[in-house]
């Protein structure tokens, strides 16, 4: 085996592991942008819900 028949069994093995791995990633890359952007809008939600209670009487004073 030559050189360039090393190198090019190298090549294909690797887009071979590319094109398996490709799928799997690209669900796991989607699932985990779907719940960062769900935490993000519930935790701005829960921000502005705390400027629209009332405080408490004995915080009154």
């Amino acid at each position: 085996m030559d050189a360039a028949t090393a190198v090019d069994l190298c090549r294909e093995t690797l887009m071979s592991a590319v094109i398996i791995a490709a799928p799997i990633l690209l669900v796991g890359m989607a699932a985990g942008l779907l719940v960062g952007l769900m935490q993000a809008l519930t935790q701005v939600q829960d921000q502005t819900c705390l400027l629209y209670t009332s405080p408490s009487p004995r915080d009154r004073g």
